[in-house]
Order: C-alpha cells, then structure tokens, then sequence
C-alpha cells in the first residue's frame, strides 16, 4: 500500500470515526448564571513546537471563532471562563484533489487538516470543573482552490470554525 493511500485511508477511518463520535450524546459543563465569563486560547504548545507567529495566528483564529460560537453567553459576572489549551496543528501541503479520489492512478488524494486541543471550563477558583479533549480534522480543501493566495489563512479559519464548533456542542450540550 502506498503511502498516499495509507494517508487517504486514515484520514477516511478518522472521518468514520468523528461522524460516529457525533451521534453521541454531549455531556454538558456545569455553568453558573447560564454563561460563562470570558474566553481565552491558550497555544504555548503550539508554540513550543517551532509554530510561534502561526500559533499565534490559530490563536487569534479560534478566539474570534469562540467568541461567535458563544455570542450571548459570554461577560457573565462571577460564571465561569472557558479556556482553549491547543496541543496540535496539522495542515500538509494542499495542490488540489485526485480526479479517482482515495489516491487513483492521477494523484494523491486530499489530505486533511487537524486541529487538537483540550476545552476546559474553569470556576473563578481556578478549579476545572468541565475538560474536553477534541480532534477536528477537515478536508485539506476547506480553504478553497489551493491557488488563492489566501488558501491557508482559509483552511486555518475552516478548522477554527469547527474546533470552537465541537467546543460549544460539548461544553453547553447542544
């Protein structure tokens, strides 16, 4: 098996597995007042990796994300804050998709970008009180034609879209 297909077949068995992981039931945190007081992205891991500017672009990326995907329930006085610690990035090199899918004889097929990370919901005490490991993982293709020049600050606001996504969906259960 090639190397192309052996990372097709991944990225399809972690596809299978999120869709299956999504017809879970979420576990909500316990919240006070019906909101949480502040978010904050907290990527030194990332950081530490080497990543250092494009961590701190994630960064920004999944703040701003965070903060649409909890409009209305955040600057709650005394409830608790949400923190974001990123321990992964993954965004291989994108050139456009096979024209057989799944890595034909024309080509390799699309990869995927990652995202990881752990959401914690922590009381003004500084006890975590509601922690969530998540893995978003999107078609390399997510920016959008793999010519733009924008394409990569595409796929990283795609992969923050869904990251704060899954965030929300756990942390309020909905």
């Amino acid at each position: 098996m090639t190397l192309a297909r052996r990372r097709s077949f991944a990225a399809f068995l972690a596809t299978v597995v999120m869709c299956v992981l999504s017809l879970v039931p979420a576990r909500a945190a316990p919240t006070a007042a019906g909101g949480y007081s502040h978010v904050s992205i907290d990527v030194s891991v990332l950081e530490a990796q080497g990543l250092g500017p494009m961590a701190r672009f994630v960064g920004a990326q999944l703040h701003a994300q965070m903060r649409r995907q909890f409009a209305g329930r955040l600057g709650v006085r005394g409830a608790p804050a949400i923190l974001v610690r990123l321990t992964g990035l993954s965004l291989p090199s994108y050139v456009g998709g096979s024209g057989l899918g799944f890595g034909g004889r024309r080509g390799g097929g699309v990869g995927s970008d990652f995202l990881e990370g752990d959401t914690l919901v922590i009381a003004r005490s500084g006890a975590v009180i509601y922690s969530q490991h998540i893995l978003t993982n999107l078609p390399s293709s997510s920016g959008g034609a793999w010519y733009d020049p924008d394409v990569d600050a595409k796929r990283i606001a795609a992969i923050c879209g869904a990251y704060a996504g899954w965030s929300y969906r756990y942390v309020t259960g909905r």
